[in-house]
């Protein structure tokens, strides 16, 4: 569909609409077909060149490996996480944001879109999309110490709906932190074969997002969260990413969504 380049380039966040005709004399825009361009024109994005360079896709899905230390919020003060995504992502409209958030403290795997029906269908308590978490306690629980976030019904502080039933799984105290879904059985194999009875490091996939659910779940049961890395959030992991990198979705991972 053919839009104004000026309003195209405002609204991907490369720069304000006053400046593009001075951006096309200086050659910083320009057509892949060498048309002459003014802003005012409509024009197909797939045609327009911003600094050599194709235009970002309309509508952005990232994958993030967040780092420990960073905020997911756009008001914040202290490192926030779209510090470290080019600053035109964080001039586009309609703003890109996190699907969800992870706390401060928390690394892992966090996606963002601005595409705000996504974003709202992934976020609904109606969609349970999987979430897995390595976690690691203050102080060894036992096995059977855990099943009633398997069986669900477990009531949060303060919230008067039960909590669904979760997968948990000890893991063996030392495990490296996982970094994709295809390490996730292994782990939970290597402690089955070892007969592993109480943990401190454990494996807990979620179906659904509350207000810091992870720690409260561990708090109901008298224990600490000391550490907590999301390994997925629905069946996209880190795999080829380290801490702080992020990459696009490809058009099959968006399928899953």
């Amino acid at each position: 569909m053919k839009v104004r380049l000026d309003k195209l380039l405002s609204e991907r966040g490369l720069c304000n609409r006053s400046e593009v005709d001075k951006l096309i004399r200086l050659g910083e825009v320009d057509s892949r077909y060498g048309a002459k361009l003014v802003a005012k024109q409509k024009v197909e994005a797939e045609e327009i060149l911003f600094r050599g360079e194709p235009l970002d896709p309309e509508k952005l899905y990232i994958l993030m490996y967040k780092p420990q230390g960073f905020v997911c919020s756009h008001d914040d003060k202290g490192q926030l996480v779209y510090e470290l995504l080019p600053e035109r992502f964080n001039r586009r409209r309609p703003q890109v944001a996190s699907i969800g958030r992870l706390d401060k403290d928390t690394t892992g795997a966090l996606l963002f879109t601005d595409d705000g029906e996504l974003n709202h269908r992934l976020i609904s308590p109606k969609h349970h999309a999987d979430k897995v978490y390595e976690v690691w306690l203050e102080k060894p629980i036992a096995d059977w110490r855990v099943q009633p976030l398997r069986e669900g019904g477990l009531y949060l502080e303060g919230e008067s709906k039960p909590l669904l039933p979760a997968k948990c799984s000890l893991l063996l105290e030392g495990q490296a932190e996982i970094l994709d879904i295809k390490q996730v059985t292994s782990a939970i194999t290597q402690a089955q074969e070892a007969n592993v009875e109480e943990s401190d490091h454990l494996l807990l996939t979620l179906t659904e997002g509350r207000y810091h659910q992870v720690k409260r779940m561990f708090l109901a049961l008298d224990n600490l969260v000391t550490k907590l890395h999301r390994v997925s959030f629905a069946g996209l992991d880190l795999k080829g990413l380290e801490i702080g990198q992020w990459r696009f979705l490809t058009n099959e991972e968006l399928q899953t969504l």
